[in-house]
């Protein structure tokens, strides 16, 4: 049988190119891996493939539109910061020879970050894996905990949690209440643990009593 071949890769983005990408990382390429898949949406660069370097190592390198860089340098500068402060698990950004974590080399401005092998979940099974559950709050309760103070970012919260439940409990009651009957032992919790810190206290369970009734 013929050996599979790999996907190909875009027109102007040839293997010199790549090499002196990786050389800019001071990366050994052994070759470009375009059979692999990488997980997440893929407009959020302008291209991108994964290398493999001498050691067997895997790499993802994006090549970034020029009006995105300011937004992923500040991506890349905060994810070294929470790394440093000890955030468990990240995959932050590679920095090149220089130290920085954006070069710019014909034809664009280019990133790096480790390639991380992504698994299919069993959908919807997992999110009744109670050990998902814990790991999620343990490394959110870290995030929160180191992402105080960061430089370049506003200090009050830019996201309302309790905001962001009450509107999707407002959408599932619109489209789809069966769910929300599913999801009232959920609610209950969070009442419970976590909205009590909201900044304009209200009863969830007596807001969703209400909404089925």
């Amino acid at each position: 049988m013929a050996a599979e071949r790999p996907a190909p890769l875009e027109s102007k983005i040839t293997r010199d190119v790549l090499e002196a990408v990786a050389r800019a990382w001071g990366i050994s390429l052994r070759r470009p891996r375009p059979d692999i898949d990488i997980a997440g949406s893929p407009e959020r660069c302008a291209f991108r493939v994964v290398l493999e370097d001498m050691d067997g190592r895997l790499y993802i390198v994006e090549r970034l539109s020029p009006e995105s860089v300011p937004h992923k340098r500040c991506i890349a500068e905060t994810l070294a910061l929470l790394r440093d402060r000890q955030v468990p698990h990240l995959q932050a950004q590679v920095p090149d020879l220089n130290r920085d974590f954006i070069a710019s080399l014909p034809p664009g401005e280019w990133q790096i970050i480790p390639y991380v092998d992504g698994r299919d979940l069993e959908r919807p099974d997992y999110v009744f894996d109670d050990w998902r559950g814990r790991a999620l709050a343990d490394f959110l309760c870290s995030l929160r905990d180191a992402s105080r103070d960061i430089p370049g970012f506003p200090q009050e919260a830019p996201f309302s949690l309790p905001s962001f439940i009450r509107g999707f409990l407002d959408t599932l009651e619109q489209h789809d209440p069966d769910i929300l009957r599913r999801v009232e032992p959920v609610i209950v919790r969070l009442q419970a643990c976590l909205l009590y810190t909201s900044p304009s206290p209200r009863d969830l369970r007596q807001d969703l009593v209400c909404r089925l009734l």
